[in-house]
């Protein structure tokens, strides 16, 4: 069981001095004890962040609350880079919130440090600004009741996730200590009256040579009723465990209400049938091309949406290119041409062969102004021309991605406010789903594990599974004879079901 620790405290505008925001900030980034820095919505410079909380602090009103402030124990199972991911999956899932009714996507800001990452102790220090970036709306509401729970709660549900995604065995458990040692003391006691039940239940042979083996009746010997009498050691024993089992069912009903919590004692499973492992592998390859096609739509997205950046920066480069055209215009009106023709200004020899070579090609100081005026507009103009098409080319492609792509990309389930995130977001949703794909292809390997060809086609012949299902387990575990034959089956119920 890894440590839980999640101290939630908030620095308010009317209680504190001033300045104690940017203070704690200054604390927590002291280079004595930071390994890592990472933020959401703020600069991540120490400098950059206070001159960040103190001009946030001058900005609200004068009871208003500046800042909530973390203190997070990380599991030190778990090495830096992965404690980092998990803090920022934590930040992100407290940080924004979908506004069905407004249709927005609302985003608050966040910045942590990982400290004291090579001893004993390595914790983080979280400032949360609830406050979206825009309009100043709350968005995870830290100033509600609960919301310390709702907090303690998030971090407890990111780091199992995390924890369990890695292969790492320990769990935090954001119940009170004395809560889960009662229970497993509660658990224990109920290991060891089963293994005495299951001792007193055996039966105990009695020697042929023993004086008692005369002294029992036999078998077919009349029996006779007794009064009853008091309860036996054994009983009492049941007596205490169901008692012991009723105070356990009452903790767990009142601390781990949720069906699958920690804490609950599960039987071992069942074997799972053929049939079982077949269905369920062929749902989950159902879930893994819809995620894939998902994944391939957001990178379609997210293509289109560099695209048209990359061109909308070129088109605002060609707003200074055409200002320098215009001086270009300007320049060669004043050095260029004489009374509006085509004729530059001042004098150039003509290069006639008789002419000595020092006087061929000779050009006056006003040529030579006017020759360099008309070539930089000459530039000028070809540059222009270039941004021009940029331009346009960039207009083209936010068209296409407002018509297309951005409808696409809001219906993809579970990213409804995909379309509205940044280029950094929609890169981390990304590998969100790529993770969620290896984690499908792990679960189908285990569905599958044991099975044989010889069972697959037994089910499918049996039609207790489809021609669909037994060709996916084939594909899945690699039975290169079981395909081909269900491919041979397909082809004959197609023939078939053209004959007919």
């Amino acid at each position: 069981m890894a440590v839980f620790t999640f101290k939630h405290a908030f620095i308010g505008k009317a209680k504190q001095a001033a300045g104690t925001a940017s203070a704690h900030v200054r604390y927590i980034t002291r280079k004595s004890a930071t390994h890592a820095i990472a933020s959401e919505g703020m600069p991540r410079h120490r400098h950059a962040v206070q001159r960040f909380m103190d001009e946030r602090e001058a900005s609200i009103r004068k009871n208003g609350r500046v800042c909530d402030k973390f203190i997070i124990a990380v599991p030190k199972e778990m090495d830096q880079a992965q404690a980092l991911h998990t803090l920022r999956r934590f930040g992100n899932k407290i940080s924004h919130r979908w506004d069905g009714e407004q249709k927005r996507v609302l985003k608050a800001s966040y910045f942590l440090t990982l400290q004291d990452w090579d001893t004993h102790n390595p914790h983080c220090h979280f400032v949360f600004v609830d406050a979206d970036r825009e309009t100043g709306e709350r968005v995870f509401g830290t100033t509600r009741k609960g919301s310390t729970e709702r907090l303690r709660a998030t971090w407890e549900n990111v780091c199992n996730d995390e924890l369990e995604r890695l292969g790492i065995e320990a769990k935090v458990d954001r119940r009170p200590q004395h809560v889960i040692e009662a229970e497993q003391a509660a658990r224990t006691e109920l290991d060891r009256r089963a293994e005495n039940q299951s001792a007193a239940q055996k039966e105990v042979p009695v020697p042929e040579s023993s004086d008692l083996a005369g002294q029992l009746p036999p078998s077919d010997a009349p029996t006779h009723e007794l009064p009853e009498s008091p309860a036996s050691a054994h009983e009492q024993e049941l007596v205490q465990e169901d008692e012991m089992a009723g105070k356990v069912a009452q903790i767990r009903e009142r601390e781990d209400a949720e069906p699958d919590g920690p804490g609950r004692i599960v039987a071992g499973p069942e074997p799972v049938s053929v049939v079982a492992k077949v269905r369920g592998a062929y749902q989950l390859s159902q879930r893994l091309r819809e995620t894939k096609s998902q994944r391939k739509l957001l990178t379609t997205a997210l293509s289109w949406k560099e695209t048209a950046q990359e061109r909308s920066d070129e088109a605002a480069r060609s707003a200074a290119i055409l200002m320098q055209q215009e001086q270009g215009f300007e320049r060669r009106h004043t050095h260029g041409h004489v009374n509006g023709t085509a004729q530059l200004r001042g004098y150039q020899a003509p290069s006639w062969s008789f002419l000595p070579s020092a006087v061929r090609g000779w050009q006056s100081k006003a040529r030579k102004d006017a020759v360099a005026a008309q070539s930089r507009l000459d530039d000028r103009r070809e540059e222009h021309a270039v941004h021009v098409r940029n331009r346009d080319e960039a207009q083209r492609t936010s068209e296409q991605w407002e018509q297309h792509t951005r409808p696409q990309a809001q219906n993809v389930p579970g990213h409804p406010n995909y379309a509205w995130l940044s280029a950094a977001e929609q890169k981390a949703a990304l590998a969100e789903m790529e993770q969620a794909e290896k984690a499908i292809e792990a679960t189908r390997t285990g569905k599958l594990d044991g099975l044989t060809p010889e069972a697959v086609w037994t089910a499918y012949k049996a039609e207790e599974i489809t021609l669909d299902e037994a060709r996916d387990a084939a594909q899945a575990t690699g039975f290169e004879q079981l395909a081909e034959a269900l491919e041979n089956e397909a082809a004959q119920e197609q023939e078939e079901g053209l004959g007919a």
